[in-house]
């Protein structure tokens, strides 16, 4: 299995991907335990708590990825367009209706002058927190990307070798996540597993940050996940 830091992910990528991989250091150290271990069947039997430890990591892993490439995603999009009239018009027609149906008499309000970019990246941030998490399957992935920015069944765009159907594969390496969540006593993780799901979402990651990427340029003009630096720090635009 392979788990590169982020400075070793070559190509168009976002920060929320270069995160990703910087984070997955217990991921490293479980492959590290097991080169170590291959002598040692005293320290192999002590390995399945270090295999449910890193598959709830790696569930945590996908779920923050999937938050930060959001609102990154939000963020570039609100700071390079300038008009709120370019934004896509799904986003446009559900925060007119939300603000439409806010009992606060003052609320339009709120889009006047540059107000539209605080206020598409604050309902960003809320509908994180609302739609997704703690269950990052892939209907609930689909929901947070057309609710935030219009872009319908985002996981269709999800590719990878290992598997036939990575949504399929996704959601039951989720539900063996909850399983081990509720009943960890019971509940067996193997060293393949793990690796099966980390390499799923690594994948995963690749598609989204690509996808999205092309989403940006086509509103924008510009696809900031192939910047040489995408760790670069977003400025509003005027």
């Amino acid at each position: 299995m392979t788990a590169p830091k982020g400075d070793a992910v070559t190509g168009p990528r976002s920060r929320a991907r270069i995160s990703f991989h910087d984070n997955s250091d217990d991921v490293r150290s479980l492959w590290g335990l097991y080169q170590a271990a291959k002598n040692s069947r005293a320290v192999q039997r002590h390995l399945g708590p270090a295999n449910k430890g890193t598959y709830l990591l790696i569930a945590a892993l996908w779920e923050t990825y999937c938050e930060d490439v959001l609102l990154e995603a939000t963020a570039e999009l609100v700071a390079t367009v300038r008009d709120a009239d370019l934004l896509p018009i799904a986003i446009r027609r559900a925060i007119a209706r939300e603000l439409k149906e806010d009992k606060h008499d003052l609320s339009p309000w709120q889009l006047a002058g540059s107000g539209w970019r605080a206020v598409a990246d604050e309902r960003a941030r809320r509908l994180c927190r609302e739609i997704v998490f703690n269950s990052p399957k892939a209907g609930r992935v689909d929901e947070l990307f057309r609710r935030t920015l219009g872009i319908a069944d985002v996981s269709q765009c999800w590719t990878t070798e290992r598997v036939p159907d990575p949504r399929s594969a996704l959601d039951e390496h989720l539900a063996r996540r909850g399983e081990l969540a509720h009943r960890a006593a019971s509940t067996t993780i193997t060293k393949r597993q793990v690796s099966d799901f980390y390499q799923l979402v690594m994948d995963l990651t690749q598609s989204m940050d690509a996808h999205l990427g092309a989403f940006l340029f086509t509103v924008t003009g510009h696809n900031p996940f192939a910047d040489s630096d995408p760790r670069q720090p977003i400025s509003a635009g005027e």
